[in-house]
């Protein structure tokens, strides 16, 4: 109002449309400040363009829009952009072209294809183009997308576990040529089977790594026990050495050297129970070749008085000496012996002649 008080003042004889004159004075609307997100949206797929460009896909915030960037740039603005037509806030998850580059297809966000038709002036013009809603719209991300071999047929697997095919028949589309070799030469493959004794199934492999990653640990700390104590024991020889070199009234007897006195009692303790135990497991054995030993003397040794010896000349080898083999004695032949002893002398004490003794024996 006060704008258009100063022009009426200033302009007596002008005519103002009130209504005009306030619509075009109005103020513009104040835009809102551009969002960037803390998190920076994760880039959903690159490819190289014909003009040596690179478009970039992104989700999250920037979903809905392909950016353009130069290969070359240093600006983090992208070169160009553009809004996928009804496609806004929808992310891309992948993409696929035709081996001739004459149709692009889009693995929507919610579970759509979108068949674009390119246009041969313009390959940014993605206006000509229909959607067929196949996989779920909640959880309908496309990974992947591929032709057949002959482009007869279209695959496309998503994430809600279904994997669709489609026939690709588009008007007036020329399928490429596929050249095959004249013949195959098929060549047999002989595939060797598994023996289910032999090799481990894949729970048993699963134990058998954490079995083996456990005794890893286990060796490595054992090995770490065994390198600390060695160096132990080497300082400690060494100080023995050094002690053994003092002055006789300023070495230091092998009793003060030691910590605690317990821990030699342990180890000795130890032994002796590890030497009981050796002894109790072999003392089976050792009784079993003491009466195996006892028989063997008394049937090769002790039954023969006098073992056979070959006493041979120095300078006439045919000149030797030979005793005989002369089995021993029973001790039945002693005792009768003193038997006839002790009749003798009982005899003779009361006066009998030995040949009368004899005869009595007879």
């Amino acid at each position: 109002m006060e704008e258009m008080e100063r022009v009426k003042k200033e302009n007596p004889g002008l005519e103002i449309d009130e209504e005009a004159f306030l619509a075009d004075s109005e103020s513009e609307e104040e835009l809102e400040p551009l969002h960037i997100p803390e998190v920076p949206n994760k880039i959903l797929w690159l490819r190289y363009t014909e003009d040596e460009t690179i478009w970039l896909s992104m989700a999250g915030y920037d979903a809905g829009y392909i950016y353009e960037y130069l290969i070359d740039q240093k600006d983090d603005a992208p070169f160009r952009f553009k809004m996928v037509k009804d496609g806004d806030d929808i992310e891309i998850s992948s993409y696929v072209y035709s081996k001739h580059k004459e149709y692009l297809i889009f693995a929507m966000e919610d579970g759509t294809m979108r068949v674009n038709k390119v246009n041969p002036n313009d390959f940014r013009d993605l206006s000509d183009y229909w959607t067929l809603a196949m996989h779920d719209n909640q959880n309908g991300f496309v990974p992947k997308m591929c032709f057949s071999y002959d482009e007869h047929f279209f695959f496309s697997c998503g994430y809600d576990g279904n994997v669709f095919s489609y026939k690709f028949q588009p008007e007036d589309y020329l399928y490429p040529e596929q050249e095959f070799p004249a013949h195959r030469v098929s060549r047999p493959v002989s595939i060797k089977d598994v023996d289910p004794y032999i090799k481990l199934s894949l729970q048993e492999t699963k134990i058998k790594n954490e079995n083996d990653r456990v005794l890893r640990l286990a060796n490595q700390r054992k090995a770490k026990v065994r390198e600390t104590l060695k160096n132990l024991k080497q300082r400690y020889a060494r100080v023995l050495t050094r002690n053994a070199k003092l002055l006789p009234s300023q070495i230091i007897t092998r009793e003060k050297l030691e910590l605690d006195s317990r821990v030699a009692e342990e180890i000795e303790r130890g032994f002796e129970d590890k030497l009981k135990l050796v002894k109790r497991k072999l003392a089976y054995d050792v009784e079993k070749s003491l009466v195996q030993m006892k028989k063997l003397q008394a049937h090769f040794t002790d039954s023969v008085d006098i073992h056979p010896i070959c006493l041979k000349a120095i300078n006439d080898s045919s000149l030797f000496v030979l005793t005989m083999r002369q089995a021993s004695i029973s001790e039945k032949f002693y005792e009768m012996m003193q038997f006839v002893a002790d009749k003798l002398v009982a005899d003779e004490s009361k006066g009998r002649s030995i040949n009368t003794l004899i005869i009595h024996i007879y």
